[in-house]
């Protein structure tokens, strides 16, 4: 109940079957499946056809579903209205399942490309959900099984707390346009503003908007196969954006949270300053950087980033943010001072570099280790066939990214503690946490069998918790 329904406007490109001749129901029927009460009057509510003064019940005994459904509402709810002492947030944002390729009169091929869709936060919540189960213990056979009775403020501290916000940060706020510029973020909000019109029209809403009536011919054209908008994107960016600075707010703040998982979309590594790319129209964890700085006095910062593709447009702005740094003027915002380190862990097989470009391929395997005031280290992700190995490669080659990253660290919280005129260190993780390398991940995209097993994400995560 707490998530949109996906059937309302339904994406073109839904993980609905195209058919369904077997047996089973295909996953739209199930998804759009009505209680008959919600058409028609039930037969268990009909009135007699003779006068009676026996009113007429529902006996139907209630379901476990019914009974689980009914408590996991209140303490959800609970969730909301309550600070539930937790150290680790989950933020969720409805508008994240707006943002859907509605592009009339595509092929089959074409909708089987669209990989970056709603169903994959529908899909996260679930995981989250099952995991709040399990590690709170909220399951029969353990010790706080739903139950009517039981009173929900009364459980001990739950395995994490989830805040589901309306929050939005504008595309015009001074934290945006520090990553992005003024002018493309006008650009896209008018793409935005357009979409719906224009794909009504003729099916084509990736135009940029004409400069003083003519076209930008510098402007990169912009790729139809991974890039999409409809009236719902604009809403979805924003948000997006919300939910990091929601996270954000409760890491740096007085409350007992230390770490958030921010479960938004559309993704953002892939985007940089001015031109997006692979479905990212935005930088959600630049942004994120940006916003920790100015509201909250963040002065350097670490980017994990252990997505399947390498996060060029990541690395671009944390080369040019490094760049410009050193030279910003003292009484300038600090988003201008902070310093970026950026850590990636990869296939080098895989987009942007599947083609071979050149500079993807170069810019995917840089490693620079604090020299010209950059700290940039790739790692490509290796094939393996047995457990041992993996581990074995995680061991040896994958986590070097920690020690990189705890170098750089610990570099810039003492050259900032040994100033004393300077702003006191204030440092911060964040992970582009993008699960496409996942064993589980579908066949169009892990096309180069470097799958990882389920227990790398635990793995990875828990270390980078530890430093």
């Amino acid at each position: 109940k707490s998530t949109p329904n996906l059937q309302k406007r339904s994406s073109t490109a839904s993980l609905r079957s195209v058919s369904n001749t077997g047996g089973s129901a295909s996953p739209r029927n199930l998804l759009t499946r009505r209680r008959s009460s919600n058409f028609a009057i039930s037969p268990t509510t009909m009135i007699p056809k003779r006068p009676s003064l026996t009113p007429v019940l529902d006996t139907q005994a209630p379901t476990a579903a019914a009974i689980a459904a009914a408590y996991f509402q209140k303490e959800v709810d609970l969730h909301q209205s309550t600070d539930l002492q937790s150290k680790t947030l989950v933020v969720i944002h409805d508008s994240c399942y707006g943002h859907r390729f509605s592009r009339p009169r595509t092929s089959k091929a074409g909708l089987s490309s669209i990989v970056e869709r709603p169903e994959r936060i529908r899909a996260g919540v679930l995981g989250l959900s099952a995991a709040y189960v399990r590690l709170g213990r909220r399951h029969a056979g353990e010790r706080f099984p739903p139950h009517p009775d039981l009173n929900v403020r009364l459980l001990p501290e739950p395995p994490f707390q989830i805040r589901k916000t309306a929050r939005y940060l504008a595309l015009s706020d001074p934290v945006v346009t520090h990553v992005h510029g003024t002018k493309w973020m006008d650009d896209l909000k008018n793409m935005c503003d357009a979409a719906e019109s224009r794909l009504a029209f003729n099916g084509k809403e990736l135009v940029r908007p004409r400069s003083v009536g003519k076209a930008d011919p510098n402007a990169t054209p912009l790729h139809e196969g991974d890039l999409y908008l409809c009236s719902e994107s604009l809403d979805a960016f924003q948000g997006s954006l919300g939910g990091v600075c929601e996270g954000v707010d409760a890491v740096f703040g007085p409350g007992s949270t230390s770490r958030a998982f921010v479960c938004i979309r559309p993704p953002g590594h892939h985007c940089s300053a001015g031109h997006p790319s692979g479905f990212c129209w935005i930088n959600n964890v630049h942004v994120g950087i940006s916003y920790a700085a100015v509201a909250h006095g963040l002065t350097h910062a670490a980017i994990l980033d252990f997505d399947l593709h390498h996060g060029d447009g990541s690395q671009e702005i944390a080369w040019e943010q490094n760049r410009k740094a050193p030279t910003a003027p003292k009484n300038s915002a600090n988003c201008k001072k902070t310093r970026i380190g950026y850590f990636s862990l990869h296939d080098i097989n895989s987009y942007p570099c599947e083609m071979g470009n050149p500079e993807k391929v170069r810019n995917a395997s840089v490693c620079i280790d604090r020299a010209h005031g950059q700290s940039i280290w790739n790692v490509h992700l290796e094939p393996w066939k047995t457990l041992p190995e993996f581990w074995e490669l995680y061991a040896s080659r994958y986590t070097v990214l920690l020690e990189k990253a705890r170098a750089f660290l610990r570099h810039h919280t003492e050259r900032l503690a040994s100033n004393p005129n300077g702003p006191p260190p204030k440092a911060a993780i964040f992970i582009s946490a993008g699960f496409d390398a996942s064993e589980w991940e579908g066949a169009g995209m892990q096309r180069h069998d470097v799958n990882v097993p389920t227990d790398f994400y635990a793995k990875f995560t828990a270390d980078i918790v530890q430093m």
